[in-house]
């Protein structure tokens, strides 16, 4: 079917005397098809009428698709389908619940498709500043800002550049994590879960101070000074 009209002009069965001249997409049968429906609508006569709205979500069809040409000649082809209106799921995986950490060198994740993958893209966002990542060592971006993941042949997802964990160290904050994955059909979610495609986490890379008040450095106590109630051992910590 794509050797047939993805280059030329075709004759279409819906017009003997039209000419439909249309272009494969970069990615994905179904805005093929649907192209092709919409061309069929307009034709409106009668006989090759095709309403998009016949077909049902997520169920496999058959294409099949006769051509002539104004000298005689005649093509015919098929093509399966699935009619996909499901988006994808993703999830996270690292940063983990519970969400403290003092380093995070990657993110990480999966995402699922019944029918294939196309690609899964992140958005951070420092909550406190309300701008995101921008992949290149700045929260300088509006949100939410995708950045491209890389995938493995699961569909498992990573996220990594030379300059993440050192900006996520130098500030004690809360940041937002959103996962986004787009399937073959181009169908992506909308709705991000909290804990599932959304996890909100605190970078905590300072480590707390600590100190001590009594006993008094170098000083001279007598046997039972530092003991009981009376005489308690003290100090102060904090952490900001």
């Amino acid at each position: 079917f794509t050797d047939l009209i993805k280059a030329g002009r075709i004759q279409s069965e819906f017009e003997p005397d039209l000419d439909v001249k249309f272009s494969m997409p970069p990615r994905g049968f179904f805005k093929t098809l649907l192209n092709l429906l919409i061309m069929a609508e307009e034709c409106n006569h009668g006989e090759g009428k095709i309403s998009v709205s016949a077909f049902e979500g997520n169920k496999v069809y058959t294409l099949e698709l006769a051509a002539r040409d104004k000298a005689g000649n005649n093509a015919t082809a098929a093509k399966m389908f699935t009619w996909d209106l499901t988006p994808p799921a993703a999830g996270i995986v690292r940063p983990a619940a519970p969400p403290r950490i003092n380093a995070l060198p990657f993110l990480t994740g999966t995402a699922a498709d019944f029918y294939g993958m196309f690609a899964t893209s992140v958005s951070l966002r420092n909550i406190s500043k309300g701008q995101c990542y921008n992949g290149a060592g700045s929260f300088n971006q509006a949100c939410p800002y995708w950045l491209a993941t890389s995938s493995d042949a699961a569909s498992n997802w990573t996220y990594a550049d030379a300059s993440l964990n050192a900006t996520l160290q130098a500030v004690n904050t809360w940041y937002l994590l959103l996962v986004k994955p787009i399937d073959t059909a181009t169908n992506e979610n909308t709705a991000y879960a909290g804990g599932v495609s959304s996890r909100t986490f605190l970078m905590d890379s300072q480590p707390p101070t600590a100190g001590v008040s009594v006993p008094a450095d170098g000083g001279a106590y007598q046997s039972g000074a530092l003991r009981g109630v009376s005489y308690p051992l003290s100090g102060t910590v904090s952490d900001p």
